[in-house]
């Protein structure tokens, strides 16, 4: 499936990389880390992967599992927005309780 999405399709995987795209002719550098949730997000490779790509474009960070070491490392790698997803709990709310759970280690 993953070769479809990516042959076919287009699709870039941002898992613990980046990639330059153009879109409406605005370049921006997106970049990702594979589910924090599960520990298999490697920041490390980030810093490289960006310099590569040079540091003229606006920068989008892509995060599964939305823990702060990532969001912290995303705002160090110079990110203008982060987009994150994972916390389907923290959607749900009880009135007069809150939260039932957020799925990583922000409140």
């Amino acid at each position: 499936m993953d070769r479809f999405f990516t042959d076919e399709l287009g699709w870039v995987d941002l898992n613990n990389d980046a990639t330059r795209m153009t879109v409406a002719g605005q370049t921006l550098d997106l970049f990702g880390v594979s589910d924090a949730h599960r520990d298999w997000d490697d920041l490390e490779v980030l810093p490289e992967r960006l310099r590569a790509l040079g540091s003229d474009a606006a920068r989008l960070g892509v995060t599964h599992a939305p823990y702060r070491r990532v969001l912290d490392a995303f705002v160090d790698l110079g990110a203008d927005a982060i987009f994150a997803g994972h916390t389907h709990g923290g959607q749900v709310c009880l009135p007069g309780f809150g939260t039932l759970v957020a799925n990583c280690d922000i409140p």
